[in-house]
């Protein structure tokens, strides 16, 4: 799994550029021997579609899972081989014969220091795919996760968030529009800034892959109302039903697709620790309080267990509790076998002795914002990456606090909604949409419940690879400040009131 580490480079590059571990590999000129040799190297990867993102545990596909022979490759994304990689200088000339990916998408140069002083960015190209401009400093020793990524020439690339982190730094993701997933490694010098309509002269761009410490709090809000009892039809109106043959439902799906959001994010970034908030007509924090208050739990024995979370703030590191969590939810887990036509099993990674629940205490209504609100509550003043994941399948109708009062709660937290919208097209909601977009986040309506894991997929990316802005200037409420992007013909922005 992915550990990620400041990393503080200041290599001077100059001397002779060799490319090498490649059929294309030729030297430019012969060592001197006087020379320092420093390496280039790293992994090249493109986004998994929605398909190849879901897991066969359900009625989805099977996540492809990180390879044994490629593990320098993130979890969500696949190797970009055979494509053809150079070093670029400041005037975008090529200052080495270039190289060809792998199967891996791995690349290296050997580089002797005493000639590319001017070598600045990575450009890989494959057809089929948009070309990739990354930092030169992204695959460098220091660089522990030394990985970039592309997009499909069908995709294109948004600014997907975009929030203010302190007085002087915002955090910015970039996706695509195909896969959702985050873009890693694009190079700085393709974003311009203007902070009242006036350029932005002095900043840097730090990936979060080259940052200690980066991982994320996350609540994850999930819709446990009736009507998630939907069933599921595909595109031509067939039932979508499991490798067993069982119907699947919005519950049934949605709970695949939290096991599959927790095991990416783990794997992506070890350090990541989610919380999980079921909301129906009243909203349900799954704490060791809430637990014992509406479960009755008990083993094979039909012994009472005393489920704890281990938790003090909601916030848990431990996959296996996290996934007894969502088993909780799912009213089709096979322990509500009194209750429900059960039949999902047992996330194979729980460690707990629980058999069996009384009854599913979580049906209702649909209490959107009042979840949104208490979720925001969960976040204390040191939490250094907070952000909300909210599943809903219907519009608020049972909270006691309006949605712009949520989005001025979650502005003054800075903590940025991800609005997740089953059944929804794309402005059917405004007022899901403006929570998201107002607070630097992202509106993703899901017309197709069946492609949720894929949407997960992507959004757990976004959570382990993002950039930090740092401005020389500090920015003062009013301000607003507009960040821009050229990416291999995709011009993108986006717009941030500074409060």
């Amino acid at each position: 799994m992915f550990k990620h580490s400041k990393v503080a480079i200041a290599i001077t590059l100059s001397g002779l550029l060799v490319a090498c571990d490649s059929d294309n590999t030729t030297n430019v000129t012969e060592d001197t021997g006087d020379s320092k040799s420093v390496s280039i190297a790293g992994s090249l990867v493109s986004p998994q579609g929605l398909e190849a993102s879901t897991r066969s545990s359900t009625a989805i596909k099977s996540l492809l899972t990180k390879s044994v022979e490629c593990p320098d490759v993130p979890e969500g994304y696949e190797p970009l081989s055979n494509a053809v990689v150079e070093l670029k200088d400041a005037a975008g000339e090529t200052v080495t014969e270039s190289v060809t990916t792998d199967s891996c998408g791995t690349f290296e140069f050997e580089v002797s220091d005493d000639v590319v002083t001017d070598a600045i960015q990575v450009r890989a190209e494959k057809e089929g795919f948009k070309v990739l401009f990354s930092d030169i400093n992204n695959f460098l020793s220091g660089s522990l996760l030394k990985v970039a990524s592309t997009i499909s020439e069908q995709a294109s690339y948004e600014i997907s968030g975009l929030k203010q982190s302190s007085d002087n730094t915002v955090n910015l993701i970039v996706t695509d529009t195909v896969s959702n997933k985050a873009v890693i490694g694009l190079a700085s010098d393709q974003f311009t800034f203007t902070l009242n309509d006036v350029p932005v002269s002095g900043f840097t761009i730090t990936s979060a892959q080259n940052v200690e410490d980066n991982a994320s709090s996350v609540v994850l809000s999930i819709d446990a109302s009736g009507s998630m009892d939907t069933t599921v039809y595909d595109e031509n109106y067939s039932l979508v039903l499991d490798s067993e043959g069982n119907r699947q439902n919005r519950y049934t799906i949605a709970a695949a697709s939290a096991h599959q959001l927790i095991d990416m994010t783990k794997n992506n970034e070890a350090d990541s620790e989610l919380s999980v908030l079921l909301f129906s007509s009243d909203v349900f924090p799954m704490t060791d309080e809430v637990i014992a208050n509406k479960l009755y739990l008990q083993d094979e024995n039909g012994d009472e267990v005393i489920f704890t979370t281990g938790s003090e703030n909601g916030f848990i590191k431990e996959s296996a509790t996290l996934h007894t969590l969502i088993d909780l939810y799912n009213p089709y887990s096979e322990m509500y076998t009194n209750y429900y036509s059960s039949y999902v099993t047992r996330h194979e990674a729980r460690t707990d002795t629980i058999s069996s629940a009384s009854y599913y205490p979580f049906s209702g209504g649909t209490a959107f914002y009042d979840s949104l609100d208490v979720a925001i509550d969960q976040f204390s003043d040191q939490t250094s990456n907070p952000k909300v994941i909210a599943l809903t399948d219907g519009e608020d109708n049972n909270s006691s606090i309006g949605y712009q009062d949520v989005i001025d709660k979650a502005i003054s937290a800075n903590v940025p909604i991800t609005v997740v919208a089953v059944g929804f097209s794309s402005d059917s909601d405004n007022y899901m949409k403006n929570i998201a977009e107002d607070t630097g986040s992202q509106y993703i309506p899901v017309a197709d419940i069946s492609n949720l894991a894929g949407v997960f997929s992507g959004i757990s990316t976004q959570l382990t690879f993002n950039s930090d802005v740092e401005f020389n200037e500090q920015m003062v409420a009013g301000d607003t400040l507009k960040v821009t992007a050229d990416i291999d013909g995709d011009t993108i922005e986006r717009e941030l009131d500074i409060n």
